[in-house]
């Protein structure tokens, strides 16, 4: 067993790679609360200002737009992130909260009704941040841990 302390250019890489890997899960979790304020604030701007009607922020398909940013940067800061730690129940509270919010935005108002389209949203970017918190907890605790 290799007992000397690894050369300080893989750490500072190890060090960098987390960083990356935080911040990804911070873009994804962004995205995320997009999805849910829009869903709450929609409204809102529709009845100050019914010329907002037609635009992006208000469309339907902000939610399907939103996703296409979602899934790959979540599935990439996930993917990266569970190569590290392992935890099955990160990915399984990402697959829950990604699975909702592609219901929500498949389906639409048109198939479930503005207030479940909206639940759905929510929940499923809830969930979503959540998982991409404990991913980056797992990752942290896997550095302190490197590091003592």
């Amino acid at each position: 067993m290799n007992t000397e302390a690894p050369p300080s250019d893989v750490m500072a890489k190890s060090t960098d790679s987390i960083g990356s890997e935080a911040r990804l899960d911070g873009v994804a979790v962004a995205f995320s609360g997009l999805c849910a304020i829009h869903c709450l604030l929609a409204p809102v701007l529709l009845s100050v200002s019914p010329l907002l009607a037609d635009s992006v922020l208000v469309s339907e398909h902000a939610h399907r737009w939103l996703l296409l940013f979602i899934v790959p940067v979540s599935v990439l800061a996930l993917h990266s992130g569970f190569r590290r730690h392992q935890d099955y129940r990160t990915l399984a509270l990402a697959a829950v909260g990604l699975f909702l919010l592609a219901v929500s935005a498949i389906a639409g108002v048109e198939v479930l009704g503005d207030l479940a389209e909206r639940a759905l949203t929510t929940a499923g970017g809830a969930i979503l941040a959540l998982a991409h918190l404990r991913n980056y907890r797992c990752i942290k605790a896997l550095a302190r841990h490197a590091g003592a």
